[in-house]
């Protein structure tokens, strides 16, 4: 995604551009119009028995029981989930990063393309996070901006709402360990614009939550800086497949009870 003062053709910007706006500009007109697409495709060559997850469009209402339709099918069975969202509904959003939290899911953001707005909160479930912050990644762009109301008024009661928003969003990225200064940021940027996420603002947030990472030294004697291909990350990573394993087996089988959020205003984007 390209970054003010770069020298890039009309064309191609102004295509990047249109594709931005269309989560930023969604109306629930357009929204009963258009859904994301969520399917299985097979990310690596020759291997078909098993594999990945892919979620690209905006997100609306009913995603996230395709979601679980589409886990219950292939019980559960994936490398992992492929991101390339504008964004759309926050409520629908949350629901379906509660699925990936706990599947826990690798998530990755789609090159070429964008995980921006509520599907922030998609990519922020996973249990191994990846996304790219320049051209040169092999991961897609991260974006935020603060959600909003989709039908707003401008009456007192409209904009309490929208206070009320704010602040629910805000204490759920705290309490999902996500950065004061990168809640700050998202807050300060309107929703018509979006702020892309640095490679320092990835890292802080960090590839693996810290709550699943502090289980994984407990349980698998984790370590960051363990080398590639060394028996230690070998044995690590076995350990750790095995406990997502035992996860996921449990969450299959809570899929199909009922899922609720805590209260949001409603019609939020």
């Amino acid at each position: 995604m390209p970054r003010a003062g770069r020298n890039v053709s009309p064309v191609i910007f102004h295509m990047l551009i249109a594709r931005l706006l269309m989560g930023l500009v969604l109306t629930l007109k357009l929204a009963s119009a258009r859904a994301a697409e969520i399917k299985l495709f097979h990310p690596f060559k020759g291997v078909t028995w098993k594999g990945s997850i892919s979620i690209s469009g905006p997100l609306i209402e009913g995603d996230a029981q395709k979601l679980v339709s589409l886990m219950i099918s292939i019980k559960a069975d994936f490398f992992y989930i492929s991101l390339n969202s504008p964004g759309g509904s926050v409520i629908e959003a949350l629901k379906m990063a509660e699925i990936i939290r706990e599947m826990r899911a690798e998530v990755r953001t789609t090159q070429p393309g964008i995980c921006a707005s509520a599907c922030f909160f998609l990519w922020l479930a996973g249990a191994h996070r990846i996304a790219g912050a320049s051209d040169l990644d092999e991961s897609g762009w991260l974006g935020l901006h603060r959600p909003y109301l989709s039908s707003p008024t401008g009456t007192e009661l409209s904009l309490t709402y929208q206070t009320q928003l704010m602040q629910a969003i805000a204490t759920y990225l705290e309490q999902r360990t996500v950065p004061r200064r990168l809640i700050d940021i998202m807050m300060r940027n309107p929703s018509n614009q979006i702020y892309w996420a640095k490679s320092r603002d990835i890292n802080e947030i960090g590839t693996i939550p810290p709550d699943l990472e502090e289980l994984y030294i407990a349980r698998c004697e984790y370590q960051r800086d363990a080398q590639y291909s060394s028996d230690k990350y070998t044995r690590q990573n076995a350990c750790i497949a095995e406990l997502q394993e035992k996860t996921r087996s449990a969450a299959l089988r809570r899929l199909s009870g009922p899922r609720t959020l805590k209260p949001l205003p409603r019609k939020v984007e």
